[in-house]
C-alpha cells in the first residue's frame, strides 16, 4: 500500500480486490489524497460534522465534533431497530480536496472532484455493531481530549521532567525557546496569552526568570515558582568557596562569580541535581492527579518509573565522573554547581564578563593568569554563542574549549540532559 492510502480501515479480508478494483486502479499514477472510512447515515453518504474519520490525524476534527457524536450515539441506540444500516461507504477525494503540510489530504492540483463507492463489506447486523462501536470509542476520546491537562513551563529542563509525568497522557509546553536565556527573555503577547490560558503552570521563581512574576500577577489559574517547594537541596552562591583554605582564597575576588549571580544570592539552577528532580516531577504528578483524576494513577506509574530511571542514572554517572575528580576546569556561566556538587566535581574559576562591558585589559591579564597557573585544563562556554574572550585567553596556552548545556537544547529526555551534560563534561576532561 503507498503512503497516500495510510489511515484507511478495511472491513475484512474480502477489501484487497474491491479496493484495488474500485479505488486503487481508478486513481493511479497520480498523488492521491488519503482514503477515509465514513460509516453511512442509514444508506447516506455522511461528509459533514457527523462523519467518523479513520486514521489518527483526521481524530482531531472529530474530537471537535464529540459532543455531536456523543448526541448521535443516545439517537442510535434509540432507534436501533430501524432503518438499520446496511453497507459501510467509502468515500475517496482526488488530491486537492484536502489540506497540505503533512495534514489528511495532500494539496498537488485544483480538483474539486469527489468520487463516492459504495462496497457492502459486512452483513446488516455486523455493519451496525461496527457503527455503534465506533461512536462509543469516538465518544470516549473525544471525552479524554477534552479532559486533558494544559501544562506549561517556563524553560526546558522543567517541560522534560513534566513529560516524564505525563508521559501517554498529554504533552507539556515551553516558553523558552532553545537558546533563549531565563535571565532576559522578553515575552512576546502570544506567550503572555499561553501563560493565562495553561491549566498548570511550572517555573523555576522569581531568582531565574525575571521577566514572568509580572505576567503572573494577573493570572487566575495555578503558576508554581518550584524554587520554594519543600523537600528542595537548595544552594547559593559562594558556597564552593567557602571551603578553600587562606592561601587559595587570595585568588578569589569579586570576579570570581558572574555578574548574574551575586555571591549570597539563591543558585536556580535547582533543577541540575537529580534529587531536586524527584521533588518536581512529584509535585507535577500530585498536581496532575488532582486535575485529572481519571489518569492519577497514570501519573503515580510514571512518577516511579522515572524515579527508577534516574536511580540507574546516577549510578552510571557517580562510575563515569569520579575519575575526573580533581582536574581543573573553568566556566563562563556560573550554572553547574547542582551538578558538580552531586558527582564530586568543582570548577577552578568562573571567567566572568558583563554581558553590556567589554572587559579591559587588566581584566583579561589576570584571568589569563589563572589558565597559566591551572596548566592543562578546559573551558567551558554554553550555546548556542561561544564568546569571543575564549579565543583570546587560551591562545597560546595548553587549554581546551568546550560547551555545557545547561538548558538541554538538544536533549529529548531530563535523562538524556544530565547525560549529555556528563559526557561533554568527560568528553574534554578525560583527555587532559
Amino acid at each position: 500500500m503507498n503512503a497516500a492510502d495510510k489511515g484507511v480501515e478495511r472491513g475484512d479480508a474480502v477489501y484487497q480486490a474491491v479496493f484495488q478494483e474500485e479505488v486503487q486502479r481508478p486513481i493511479d499514477g497520480r498523488r492521491r489524497g488519503a482514503a477515509a472510512v465514513f460509516l453511512a447515515e442509514h444508506a447516506e453518504d455522511v461528509v459533514g460534522t457527523q462523519r467518523l474519520v479513520a486514521g489518527p490525524d483526521q481524530l482531531q476534527h472529530a474530537f471537535a465534533q464529540g459532543g455531536q457524536a456523543c448526541a448521535l450515539l443516545g439517537a442510535e441506540l434509540l432507534g436501533f431497530g430501524q432503518g438499520a444500516a446496511d453497507a459501510v461507504r467509502m468515500v475517496v477525494r482526488q488530491a486537492g480536496q484536502g489540506r497540505g503540510g503533512g495534514q489528511w489530504f495532500e494539496h498537488d492540483e485544483d480538483v474539486r472532484v469527489k468520487r463516492r463507492y459504495s462496497i457492502t463489506l459486512f452483513p446488516p447486523s455486523v455493519a451496525v455493531v461496527s457503527r455503534l462501536s465506533a461512536l462509543v470509542l469516538l465518544c470516549l476520546f473525544s471525552l479524554s481530549a477534552r479532559a486533558e491537562v494544559q501544562v506549561l513551563t517556563s524553560i526546558k529542563p522543567l517541560q522534560l521532567i513534566a513529560a516524564a509525568v505525563q508521559d501517554g497522557v498529554g504533552a507539556p509546553g515551553v516558553l523558552l525557546p532553545p537558546g533563549a536565556s531565563p535571565h532576559n527573555f522578553a515575552l512576546r503577547p502570544s506567550d503572555v496569552r499561553r501563560v493565562q490560558s495553561a491549566d498548570l503552570l511550572y517555573w523555576i521563581g522569581p531568582d531565574m526568570e525575571t521577566f514572568l512574576p509580572r505576567v503572573l500577577a494577573s493570572r487566575q489559574a495555578p503558576a508554581v515558582a518550584v524554587q520554594g517547594l519543600p523537600g528542595l537541596t537548595l544552594r547559593h552562591f559562594g558556597e564552593a568557596e567557602s571551603g578553600e583554605d587562606e592561601h587559595e582564597h587570595e585568588h578569589a575576588d569579586h570576579d570570581e562569580h558572574d555578574h548574574d549571580h551575586q555571591p549570597g544570592s539563591l543558585d536556580a539552577h535547582l533543577w541540575l541535581l537529580p534529587a531536586n528532580a524527584r521533588v518536581i516531577a512529584a509535585k507535577m504528578a500530585a498536581d496532575l492527579s488532582a486535575a485529572d483524576p481519571a489518569n492519577a494513577a497514570r501519573y503515580q506509574a510514571n512518577l516511579q518509573a522515572f524515579g527508577q530511571r534516574l536511580d540507574a542514572l546516577d549510578a552510571q554517572l557517580k562510575t563515569r565522573l569520579a575519575p575526573l575528580a580533581g582536574k581543573p576546569f573553568f566556566v563562563f556561566h556560573e550554572a553547574f554547581d547542582y551538578f558538580e556538587a552531586a558527582y564530586g566535581l568543582q570548577h577552578a574559576g568562573v571567567f566572568s564578563v558583563a554581558t553590556e562591558v567589554q572587559p579591559g585589559a587588566r581584566h583579561v591579564a589576570a584571568m589569563r593568569e589563572r589558565l597559566q597557573e591551572a596548566g592543562n585544563a578546559c573551558v567551558f562556554s554554553e550555546p548556542p554563542l561561544r564568546p569571543r574572550l575564549a579565543q583570546t585567553l587560551s591562545d597560546g596556552l595548553p587549554v581546551k574549549l568546550a560547551e555545557l548545556d545547561a538548558l538541554g537544547a538538544q536533549a529529548q529526555s531530563y535523562e538524556q540532559l544530565l547525560d549529555n551534560l556528563a559526557g561533554q563534561l568527560a568528553g574534554c576532561l578525560e583527555g587532559l
